[in-house]
């Protein structure tokens, strides 16, 4: 995902994955990360599974849906997707994501990251002939914007590892810095 152009959040998968729908649609990351759930060939979004390292993380509302945290993608190792063939032991037959994260390792490595837009990088599709059939405006980006960095290594080599991610988020309705 860090090579492709799209928002690195969840409702991004939807648009990568042939089949997958989002309750929240967000072309190239033209919202900012938000909360939404994904469905898989037409089935009912209550039936995903939203998972950290394998514990399950969605509110406990019936259904459980609804995500009750952002990803910081600073800590992301790996994203598993699965649409299809799930293990018996899982209660559901929706979409399961797990997010895999990054741990220390006998190297010092680290990573940095900033993503950010406004209305200076978009462009509208507003002609004379819709705004002649009444359409007085197209919408615009204020400002997301996304930045943080992670970083890990030994602090016993062989034995004990450490690793830390941090993130500062903004975009209209949400502004946090995220420890993870």
């Amino acid at each position: 995902m860090d090579a492709l152009p799209s928002g690195k959040a969840l409702p991004a998968l939807a648009a990568l994955t042939v089949g997958m729908t989002s309750s929240t649609q967000d072309v190239g990351g033209n919202k900012g990360e938000q909360l939404s759930s994904l469905s898989i060939h037409g089935a009912d979004p209550n039936d995903n599974r939203f998972l950290f390292d394998g514990m399950r993380y969605q509110s406990p509302n019936p259904g459980g849906t609804a995500r009750q945290f952002y990803i910081n993608q600073n800590d992301v190792q790996e994203t598993v997707v699965e649409t299809s063939g799930m293990a018996a032991e899982l209660d559901t037959g929706g979409v399961v994501v797990n997010i895999v994260p990054k741990t220390g390792s006998n190297v010092f490595s680290g990573n940095l990251s900033f993503n950010g837009a406004n209305d200076k990088f978009q462009s509208n599709n507003l002609t004379d002939a819709l705004r002649a059939r009444g359409l007085t405006g197209a919408s615009s980006v204020k400002k997301i914007y996304d930045a943080g960095g992670g970083f890990g290594g030994p602090f016993v080599r062989d034995r004990l590892w450490f690793y830390t991610a941090h993130r500062w988020v903004g975009r209209p309705g949400i502004r946090a810095w995220q420890l993870l």
